[in-house]
């Protein structure tokens, strides 16, 4: 794959696109924006399978990023510590007053162990692994940091096999993290009983989203040997109508979003190979300025908006019963916080860490 430049700009893009489709889905949930079993609502209902392109996309990039460059795992866990965790830990304390919402227990001692654990947990960026902590705090929305951390200790090692993978074997470890990432959704829907923390467990559990990583790295190495592929240029527009047509349709039919992953993760897997690697209309649209913009402010864009989302819930009963009024007062709100956040937070931080000169880490974090 050539490299003309360190970012991909239609990918860059393409993040706050996720970022917004995961945002409307939050907001969806709670300020109805489409009627109750029309076609809009059912594909808002699942934005949720968002954070599959996340994912795919974020060993994608770090691929692309690091396959070529001669760094140690000790510069790259620091690259990425420098990328994630302070904005992480501004969205932690900002939402810190609901952490006093929650329901403890009466007893002291057990209210105070709670606490503890919930922000140890927090603090190491392992709470995706307690299917408990789900509903405390801000983990319903930091669970996706927590997991990427997870992907991120894993990628040295990844990467290295991954780029010793001959064409055959690539496409046999494609197939094979393709079946994982089905598998824990397939086996939710067709065993009985089902677990009522399936959410927790399936969807939100670092170890069961692993594929969905490594399938971004291994779609980087196979896109880099395809380049410009004609069948690639064929297949990937109506897949991705084919994609928005079943999400519409029958997604919301599937529990849990992820053993909608069958589709999910090859349609996302073939969009990103085609915005990496061919000139088309829809990369130009993406590279453009405002979404090129938009796309390196999605971290915090996707990191504060329940801050945003829970403090409109303070106040619901002031607002107006509309669900595009909220979405678009808390949309305007959120942007500017992200713009701050990108500005004044996450990229000073990233250059006192790691230095002005370091070579710029433009990866998708969330």
């Amino acid at each position: 794959m050539s490299r003309n430049t360190d970012e991909i700009l239609p990918l860059t893009g393409l993040r706050f696109v996720a970022a917004l489709y995961v945002f409307a889905f939050h907001i969806h949930t709670r300020w109805p924006l489409a009627e109750k079993g029309s076609y809009v609502a059912n594909f808002l209902n699942e934005g949720a399978v968002g954070m599959t392109l996340f994912f795919i996309l974020s060993g994608y990039i770090l691929a692309y990023t690091y396959a070529e460059k001669n760094i140690s795992p000790l510069m790259f866990y620091r690259n990425r510590f420098a990328r994630i965790y302070p904005v992480y830990a501004v969205a932690a304390l900002m939402t810190l007053p609901w952490l006093f919402k929650n329901q403890f227990s009466e007893a002291f001692f057990f209210a105070a162990l709670q606490i503890g654990i919930l922000v140890m947990a927090d603090t190491l960026m392992i709470q995706a692994w307690f299917p408990q902590l789900w509903a405390f705090w801000n983990n319903g929305a930091s669970w996706s940091l927590s997991t990427e951390m997870f992907f991120y200790a894993l990628f040295p090692l990844l990467l290295h096999a991954a780029a010793r993978l001959n064409k055959a074997w690539l496409v046999s470890a494609m197939m094979g993290v393709y079946v994982l990432s089905e598998l824990p959704g397939l086996s939710y829907m067709v065993f009985e009983p089902r677990s009522t923390d399936g959410l927790q467990i399936f969807y939100a559990m670092p170890i069961f989203r692993l594929p969905e990583f490594a399938m971004g790295i291994l779609v980087y190495f196979a896109s880099g040997r395809v380049r410009e592929s004609r069948l690639l240029r064929m297949a990937a527009s109506p897949a991705l109508l084919l994609l928005v047509v079943y999400l519409a349709t029958f997604g919301s039919k599937i529990p849990i979003f992820v053993p909608n992953n069958w589709i999910v993760v090859p349609v996302i897997a073939l969009l990103i190979a085609y915005l990496a690697t061919c000139d088309t209309a829809l990369g130009r649209l993406l590279s453009m300025g405002i979404f090129v913009w938009s796309g390196k402010i999605s971290y915090c864009f996707y990191s504060f908006q329940f801050f945003v989302i829970f403090s409109f819930l303070e106040v619901r009963i002031y607002l107006p019963d509309k669900g595009l009024i909220v979405f678009c007062s808390t949309f305007v709100i959120l942007l500017s916080i992200s713009a701050i956040g990108y500005h004044f937070i996450e990229e000073p931080f990233r250059r006192r860490l790691h230095g002005r000169r370091a070579p710029r880490d433009s990866v998708v974090s969330v």
